[in-house]
């Protein structure tokens, strides 16, 4: 399986949820409001680049069926 850079990136954030969460659910410590607007920003931007990444991916693989459709025999992409 590949695991890319940005993989990690979204376990890290993930793991600090759980921390901000658990410390909430299990101290009843407060996170603060800079450390949700940090969360809510962070959930943003991921999602963001998910669905940028996922619509380039989606016109790659139009591109490809398309030259495929012209040139039947074409390796391209």
């Amino acid at each position: 399986m590949l695991f890319l850079g940005s993989s990690y990136v979204v376990l890290g954030q993930f793991k600090t949820y759980v921390i901000l969460l658990g410390g909430f659910l299990l101290f009843d410590s407060n996170p603060g409001i800079l450390s949700i607007c940090g969360a809510i920003t962070a959930v943003g931007g991921m999602s963001t680049y998910t669905y940028l990444h996922m619509l380039c991916w989606n016109f790659i693989i139009f591109i490809n069926i398309f030259i495929h459709l012209l040139i039947p025999n074409c390796t391209a992409v």
